[in-house]
């Protein structure tokens, strides 16, 4: 599930995530840019791999963003 971002400015923010299943183990992506890539990829100007994860918190700091960055 998504959480508030935090220590946003103009061109950077933190994105907060908590995947929560029991015993379950994860890829996760994080996917963003200034158009809505919808669920093709490739379609998304930028990509974060956190690797395989068990449930837990993640965060990731997204840089470089612009107004209408989704």
């Amino acid at each position: 599930m998504n959480l508030a971002a935090s220590g946003v400015t103009t061109t950077s923010a933190t994105f907060n995530a908590s995947v929560s299943a029991s015993n379950a183990v994860y890829d996760v992506w994080v996917y963003w840019g200034e158009t809505d890539g919808g669920t093709t990829n490739s379609n998304w100007q930028n990509t974060n791999y956190f690797g395989t994860n068990m449930p837990g918190l993640l965060s990731t700091n997204l840089v470089g963003l612009g107004s209408n960055t989704m």
